[in-house]
């Protein structure tokens, strides 16, 4: 399994992001015989459960079973590290912080985004896009709102109208902030992006996470 990026930030997390060119069972090998895999009618599926589990192997060092939420939200059994999951064609991508939830969220970059772009995009976020860049800040745009749709976790959150990018200038990586509003609250998170090929990942944990 390649491994194609893996970091260990200044804070509490880390990430990585595998290419899937493996067979399943070329992918089970590195994990526990016995461990119980669902029954996925799509092979790729497949690989793409096996693939999270070995990353989250090696990022804590442990094989854990990952669960799931009533909001689908991935957590580790016996374990206080928060994690999170993506997951674009071939490729997988997984944060794991030890003291806070966190965020991931890794795409492809193709023009296709433009063609939804109307359904996540604020009046705010339309008005800073550059010219020269705007494919990429569409999916720094994206994934910022999936990083702080998946820390928040309890769903029910409309992209266009409750979640807002702060206004950036695009490079092969940077910061900015996003600002998710519900009906009693406000949350606002530091948004990391990194540019890999024609790879888009975006990273945040709520270590800079402000209650408003």
């Amino acid at each position: 399994m390649p491994l194609i990026y893996s970091e260990k930030y200044p804070d509490s997390a880390s990430a990585a992001v595998w290419e899937i060119t493996e067979s399943a069972e070329e992918l089970l090998k590195e994990l526990n015989p016995s461990i119980i895999i669902p029954g996925f009618r799509n092979e790729n599926r497949k690989k793409e459960w096996l693939a999270a589990r070995n990353l989250i192997k090696l990022l804590s060092g442990k094989l854990y079973e990952v669960c799931y939420d009533s909001f689908g939200k991935p957590y580790l059994n016996n374990s206080s590290a928060h994690i999170s999951l993506s997951h674009t064609k071939q490729y997988v991508a997984s944060i794991l912080d030890n003291d806070f939830p966190c965020g991931i969220d890794l795409e492809i970059i193709t023009p296709r985004i433009e063609k939804v772009a109307h359904r996540f995009l604020c009046e705010n976020e339309k008005a800073f896009l550059q010219s020269e860049s705007t494919l990429e800040m569409l999916y720094v745009i994206w994934g910022a709102k999936e990083c702080a749709y998946k820390i928040y976790g309890k769903g029910g959150i409309e992209f266009s109208t409750m979640i807002e990018v702060f206004q950036f200038r695009y490079s092969d990586s940077g910061q900015t902030e996003v600002l998710l509003r519900t009906e009693s609250k406000a949350y606002k998170y530091s948004v990391f992006w990194k540019q890999l090929g024609n790879l888009m990942l975006i990273r945040s944990t709520s270590e800079k996470h402000v209650e408003l």
